[in-house]
């Protein structure tokens, strides 16, 4: 059975404000992530503030 997979593109101030988390996150955690990586990451805080 096949893995399943999303994609996701933003535009405009979506896309800026995903690009500003990627910044944070670099300067944060000292390298730069791909966007899966960041993606996983927005998860697993999205995960921690869940009561």
């Amino acid at each position: 059975m096949p893995q399943p997979k999303e994609s996701l593109t933003f535009y405009g101030d979506k896309a800026e404000l995903f690009r500003e988390i990627a910044d944070d996150f670099e300067e944060e955690m000292g390298w730069e992530p791909g966007n899966a990586e960041l993606g996983a990451w927005l998860m697993s805080k999205y995960h921690q503030n869940e009561r």
